[in-house]
Order: structure tokens, then C-alpha cells, then sequence
């Protein structure tokens, strides 16, 4: 699981990268209420069709990227 995760870290492109690493260093209060969003987000089909998310194979890495740029641009996080 961890070699997977890091194989698509790799993947990544440099503004995702950058996101990735900004929620590797979230506080945990912070860590909560992203897993809430996103396990709401992954449960979404409207939510990840719109942004081209295979929403049955979700990959939740690009779905925690999503969803925390959103919440950062709407200052809830």
C-alpha cells in the first residue's frame, strides 16, 4: 500500500505534488476534517464526475487534492 502510494506521489504533477505535501503537514484537527470530506467526496458521483474522477475506482489521492483545495479556497481549512 505505502509503494503504492508512492508511485503515484511520483506521478503527480509539481502544483499536485505541492498539494500533497501540504496535507502531509496538516495538524490533526486539520487531518479530521479532511477524511470527513473526502469520504463524503469518494461517496459523491455528481462530485467526482464533474472533476473527471473515475468514481469507482476513486483514487482518493487526487480526490484529498481536490478536496483540499477546495476547502482552502473557501477558508474552511
Amino acid at each position: 500500500m505505502v509503494e503504492e502510494l508512492e508511485e503515484k506521489v511520483k506521478k503527480l504533477s509539481p502544483e499536485d505534488r505541492a498539494t500533497f505535501e501540504i496535507l502531509e503537514s496538516l495538524p490533526r484537527e486539520k487531518v479530521l476534517v479532511m477524511n470527513r470530506e473526502i469520504i463524503a467526496r469518494a461517496e459523491d458521483r455528481h462530485w467526482c464526475e464533474e472533476r473527471r474522477i473515475d468514481y469507482v475506482n476513486a483514487d482518493i489521492l487526487q480526490i484529498a487534492i481536490y478536496t483540499y483545495r477546495e476547502l482552502a479556497a473557501d477558508g474552511k481549512i
